[in-house]
C-alpha cells in the first residue's frame, strides 16, 4: 500500500528533495507557483538565519544537480520539475562548476541521444498499425468515389466493418493485444459509419445526404461501438466516444423529422452542453465506482464496515476514467458538428448560439485537469469559432494573435482569483443565455407574436 501511494502523484503538487547547506528536506510544492513564491517557505524549513545569510551572498537560488539554475520568475511546471527530483539550495553568486567528462565520443553520443527519442520495437508496432489503418481508410475513400448508386459501397463498408470488429475481438480475447484490438475496432467503427449512412442513400450525392442517412449512420456506429465496448473491452474510451456521438446523431435525426437541420442542431447543441457537467457522474455510475457510505446513526459510526478490495476499487477507477473520457470526447465531437451546421446557416440567432456554446466550452475546459478532457472541449469551441471566423478571413489574423498571446502569457503566469471568478460568472451568464437563443432559433418568439396578430 505504501509503495502504491508513493507512486501516485498528487495533482497540482510536485514532491522534491531540497539539499540545503544544513539539512535535506522533502517538500511537496505547488507546481503552478513560481520559484520566487516558494523560496521563502523553503528557507524557513531549511535552517535558521538562512534568509539573512543569503542577503550577504546575493540571495538564494535552486539548482539542479547539473548546475542549471531555476528561473525565479517561472513556475515549477514550466521548468519541468518532476516528482523525486533533487534541487540544491545555493547562494546566487556561488560558482558551480560544469560537469567534467573524459571521453569526447561518449559525450557527443550522450548529447545526441538526448536530442530525440530513440526508435523502439513499440514504435515499429505502432508504425505498422498506422500504415494498415491508413491503407484501409484509403480503400474506403476510393470506394466512395465510385458512387452513386451506393448499395455496393454500403455493403462493402459493412462487411469490412464486421470483419475488422471480429479481428479486434479475437486480438483482445485470444491474443491479448489490447492496443491492436482497439485500433482495429476504431477503424471498424469508421467503416460502419460509412456503410450505415450510405445504405439508405440510394442515388443521392454525398452533399444531398440528410436525416435518414444521419439516423442510419448513427445506428450503425452505436451498434458497432457497443460491440467493441463489450467484445474488445480494452481502451474503452475509443468506443464510448463514438457511442456518445451516435446517440446525439440519432436524436438529431429524429428531430429532423419535424425540424430543419439548423433547428435540430440548436437543440442537440443545447442538450450536449447540459450533459457536459454530468459526464463524470454518469461515468461513475456506469463504471460502478464504489461510494463511501455516510453514517446515519450512532450504530453506523461505531460499526467498522469492511472496505471493498483495493484491486476492485482500482479497476472501477480506471473503468470510470475511460468512460468519462469517452463521454466528453463524444459530446465534444457532436458539439463540433452542431456548431458547424449553425455557423454555416443563414440564421443570425444560430450564429449567436455558436458564440455562446463555444464560449461555454472554452470556459468549462479550465475546470478539467485531464489533458484529453480539456483538449476535447477546447477543440470543440475553437472549431465552432473557426467556422464563424472563416467567413471573414481577416478576423482569423486577430484571433491567431490573441490565441498565441494568451497561450504564451498564461503558460508562465497563473490566473488571479479575480479572473477566475469573472470566468465563472461569465460561464453562468452564457449558460443562461443558451435557452432563449435556442428558442429564437426554433422560431418560438415569431410564433407567439403571430398568435397576437
Amino acid at each position: 500500500m505504501r509503495a502504491t501511494v508513493a507512486a501516485v502523484s498528487i495533482r497540482g503538487l510536485v514532491k522534491v528533495t531540497i539539499d540545503a547547506p544544513e539539512r535535506r528536506i522533502d517538500l511537496a510544492l505547488p507546481e503552478r507557483s513560481t520559484v520566487a513564491e516558494v523560496l521563502p517557505g523553503i528557507l524557513r524549513h531549511a535552517g535558521d538565519d538562512l534568509a539573512d545569510l543569503g542577503a550577504l551572498q546575493g540571495g538564494w537560488i535552486l539548482r539542479r544537480p547539473d548546475g542549471e539554475a531555476l528561473e525565479t520568475h517561472r513556475d515549477l511546471a514550466g521548468q519541468d520539475v518532476r516528482d523525486g527530483e533533487i534541487l540544491h539550495l545555493a547562494p546566487a553568486h556561488q560558482h558551480w562548476p560544469e560537469l567534467e567528462y573524459d571521453d569526447l565520443v561518449d559525450a557527443i553520443a550522450t548529447d545526441a541521444r538526448s536530442g530525440g527519442r530513440a526508435w523502439t520495437p513499440g514504435a515499429t508496432r505502432w508504425c505498422g498499425l498506422v500504415a494498415g489503418a491508413a491503407a484501409l481508410l484509403t480503400a474506403l475513400a476510393l470506394e466512395l468515389r465510385s458512387g452513386p448508386p451506393w448499395s455496393s459501397v454500403a455493403l462493402f463498408a459493412l462487411v469490412v466493418a464486421g470483419v475488422l470488429m471480429t479481428v479486434g475481438v479475437v486480438l483482445s480475447r485470444a491474443v491479448g493485444d489490447a492496443s491492436a484490438a482497439a485500433a482495429t475496432g476504431a477503424v471498424s467503427v469508421v467503416f460502419a459509419l460509412a456503410g450505415g449512412a450510405l445504405l439508405p442513400a440510394a442515388s443521392f450525392r454525398l452533399s444531398e445526404l440528410g436525416a435518414p442517412q444521419l439516423t442510419a449512420g448513427g445506428a450503425a456506429v452505436l451498434l458497432f461501438g457497443l460491440i467493441g465496448y463489450v467484445g474488445i473491452a480494452r481502451h474503452t474510451a475509443v468506443f464510448v466516444a463514438p457511442v456518445t456521438a451516435a446517440i446525439l446523431a440519432l436524436v438529431a435525426g429524429w428531430l429532423s423529422g419535424a425540424l430543419d437541420g439548423t433547428r435540430s442542431a440548436a437543440v442537440v447543441a443545447a442538450a450536449a452542453v447540459a450533459l457536459i457537467p454530468m459526464a463524470a457522474p454518469i461515468a461513475m455510475r456506469i463504471g460502478r465506482l464504489p461510494k463511501p457510505v455516510l453514517p446515519t446513526s450512532t450504530a453506523d459510526l461505531l460499526a467498522d464496515a469492511p472496505q471493498p478490495p483495493r484491486r476492485l476499487v482500482y479497476a472501477a477507477v480506471l473503468r470510470s476514467a475511460a468512460l468519462s473520457t469517452g463521454i466528453l470526447v463524444g459530446l465534444a465531437g457532436g458539439l463540433a458538428c452542431c456548431l458547424c451546421v449553425l455557423a454555416l446557416s443563414t440564421s443570425t440567432p444560430g450564429r449567436v448560439l455558436v458564440v455562446l456554446v463555444a464560449g461555454i466550452c472554452l470556459l468549462r475546459a479550465r475546470l478539467l485537469p485531464v489533458v484529453t478532457h480539456r483538449l476535447s472541449l477546447i477543440g470543440a469551441g475553437l472549431f465552432g469559432l473557426g467556422w464563424l471566423l472563416v467567413l471573414t478571413p481577416y478576423s482569423l489574423l486577430g484571433f491567431a494573435a490573441v490565441a498565441a498571446f494568451l497561450g504564451l502569457w498564461y503558460a508562465g503566469h497563473k490566473p488571479g482569483a479575480y479572473l477566475a471568478r469573472y470566468a465563472e460568472l461569465a460561464e453562468v451568464v452564457l449558460v443562461l443565455l443558451v435557452v432563449p437563443v435556442v428558442l429564437s432559433v426554433l422560431g418560438l418568439y415569431a410564433y407567439v407574436r403571430g398568435l397576437g396578430g
